[in-house]
């Protein structure tokens, strides 16, 4: 119980001491959030028309896996 209380004053010492770098940030972060309020909002590109598609791979007949299987039939060893 007395380390808890040892722990706590530790604690607000510790808050109290970094109170004025709390006030610092706070101050900064309204100058920001004000300049970014009276920012006007980026003008926005238009859509296109129509949309541009990739053509789809042509099929291929073709089953190579076939042709080597018979090479490796012809193969005496």
């Amino acid at each position: 119980m007395l380390a808890f209380v040892d722990l706590a004053d530790v604690v607000q010492k510790g808050t109290d001491a970094l109170k004025p770098i709390t006030d610092l940030v706070k101050r900064i972060n309204e100058l920001i959030g004000g300049a970014k309020s009276e920012e006007p909002e980026p003008a926005k590109l238009p859509s296109p028309d129509d949309i541009k598609r990739i053509e789809p791979p042509k099929k291929q007949i073709e089953d190579f896996g076939k042709k080597a299987r018979e090479l490796d039939d012809e193969m005496p060893f």
